[in-house]
């Protein structure tokens, strides 16, 4: 029986310090500036296109201790979990 192992690798996000070159001056750890919202989403809007084409569950996820890094990470993780519709809560 083959086993087969399939490897995504990505890039963050759109930084933040891309967006807006003053953040820096005023950011406590100017070296690791945090995603711009819209690096958010497009890390999330990848990570869903790459399960619905591929159909490859993600078991497992290995990441920088970048903030940014992290960030992108935590929307891989987000945008794998099967969403579950909520009943409203019964007054």
């Amino acid at each position: 029986m083959d086993s087969y192992q399939h490897v995504f690798v990505m890039l963050h996000g759109d930084r933040l310090d891309n967006v807006d070159p003053l953040w820096a001056a005023t950011a406590g750890r100017p070296w690791d500036p945090p995603l711009f919202l819209n690096g958010m989403i497009r890390a999330f809007k990848t990570c869903q296109r790459i399960r619905s084409q591929t159909g490859v569950p993600i078991h497992r996820v290995f990441v920088s201790p970048f903030l940014r890094c992290i960030q992108t990470a935590s929307k891989v993780v987000a945008s794998s979990l099967p969403l579950r519709p909520q009943r409203p809560p019964f007054h």
